[in-house]
């Protein structure tokens, strides 16, 4: 019978042979696959697998009145198969190991990377942007952005130093008014954290997202704390940088019989986000 494609309106069809390649054979030898699967791979239907197997149990029960006979003569052809079989998959399955290594580790890069930048967003696009994105787990970090207040804008442009850095947490930014109907003023700069579909903290006023002018270094701290940049290599917060920096230099000047001045404020800061 031919093998050539027929067409039958839109549907192709084609005689299949029902025979095995010496791969499929290894690997069904060693029930990585059964024959059901390697025939379906082949594109036959479940009524020419079934056929093919029954003519293969009716073969087999034929051939079972002449095993013994040939046992003995071919057990040793046997044995040099299985040791060519035991072979080729143990390279079948060091090949698979690499494959599934070098497939993780693109994975990986690909999720560190996914996002970048800090994107606007309209109301409408909130529940899809920041909740849908974040059921899996993601961090989703959105500043409400006023665009006459300094102080908001600064956060965005501190956010997008970071989301350079973070590819794998979305930074988003909505206009105030937008994201919260009535949302005080006096509580901007605000930032909300989410993950799993949910609000998980936020810094609200200035105060707790790093200060008046506040640096990428602060605010990058606070995320830090948050949870939300666990990797983040910071240990110390800008601010208590600056205080050392300021003290060495007030002491200094005092061993030149100088005067000196500290010219950043010493109360601490309020812890950074609410639970």
């Amino acid at each position: 019978m031919s093998n050539l494609i027929n067409y039958d309106g839109l549907t192709p069809n084609h005689q299949h042979s029902g025979t095995t390649t010496d791969f499929e054979d290894a690997l069904i030898k060693h029930d990585v696959i059964d024959k059901r699967q390697a025939l379906g791979n082949k594109g036959m239907t479940e009524e020419q697998i079934t056929r093919t197997l029954e003519k293969d149990a009716q073969d087999l029960k034929l051939d079972t009145t002449n095993y013994h006979h040939d046992l003995n003569s071919d057990s040793d052809d046997d044995l040099l198969n299985d040791l060519d079989d035991d072979e080729f998959l143990s390279s079948y399955r060091k090949q698979r190991l690499q494959e599934i290594k070098v497939n993780s580790a693109e994975k990986a890069k690909r999720d560190l990377n996914r996002f970048n930048g800090v994107d606007e967003i309209s109301r409408d696009e909130w529940a899809s942007a920041v909740n849908g994105v974040s059921e899996d787990g993601t961090w989703v970090v959105v500043n409400l952005e006023h665009s006459g207040n300094n102080e908001t804008k600064n956060v965005t442009e501190c956010l997008k130093n970071v989301a350079d850095r973070f590819g794998d947490v979305k930074f988003l930014r909505i206009d105030w008014r937008a994201a919260i109907e009535n949302w005080p003023e006096a509580n901007l700069p605000t930032v909300f954290c989410y993950r799993n579909g949910e609000l998980q903290k936020q810094m609200i006023s200035a105060k707790q997202s790093g200060g008046p002018h506040t640096t990428v270094h602060r605010l990058e701290w606070r995320l830090k704390l948050l949870g939300v940049l666990p990797d983040s290599e910071l240990e110390e917060d800008g601010r208590e940088i600056v205080k050392k920096v300021n003290v060495l230099k007030i002491d200094k000047m005092s061993r030149k019989g100088g005067v000196g001045m500290e010219t950043w404020g010493d109360e601490d800061d309020e812890d950074a986000g609410n639970d």
